[in-house]
């Protein structure tokens, strides 16, 4: 009897922890700073442009473009170093992952802030 209820135990702890294993893809896009130039769920920002909704098939494309040596913009030669570092899986996933980011209101962000005492700015 006991043993069934451990065993229990184990596979829900297993399944609690495969749903708070990170994404890879999402590991790799933060430990390469990705957010500093895309923005943190990928909108874009006046560095980078907005991976957030755009075709995987286009991301792909890009992705595969960039490990070639080949970019569109002055700033896409930043990310040749980082499109060559990822293996073919990596592509696709990346591809993957970013074309379905989602922006995301985190209310963490607001606690802190009233504009009720900096005169409203």
């Amino acid at each position: 009897m006991i043993s069934r209820w451990i065993i229990a135990a184990a596979i829900i702890a297993t399944q609690l922890a495969a749903d708070e294993a990170p994404n890879p893809s999402e590991q790799i896009f933060l430990s390469y700073g990705c957010p500093s130039c895309h923005g943190f769920y990928g909108q874009g920002t006046s560095t980078g442009p907005r991976l957030q909704g755009v075709k995987e098939d286009i991301l792909l494309r890009r992705l595969l473009n960039l490990q070639k040596g080949k970019y569109r913009t002055s700033n896409g030669t930043v990310m040749i170093s980082f499109a060559q570092s990822l293996d073919a899986n990596q592509t696709k996933a990346m591809a993957h992952f970013l074309s379905n980011m989602k922006t995301s209101t985190d209310d963490r962000v607001y606690i802190d802030y009233s504009s009720h005492a900096d005169g409203d700015s």
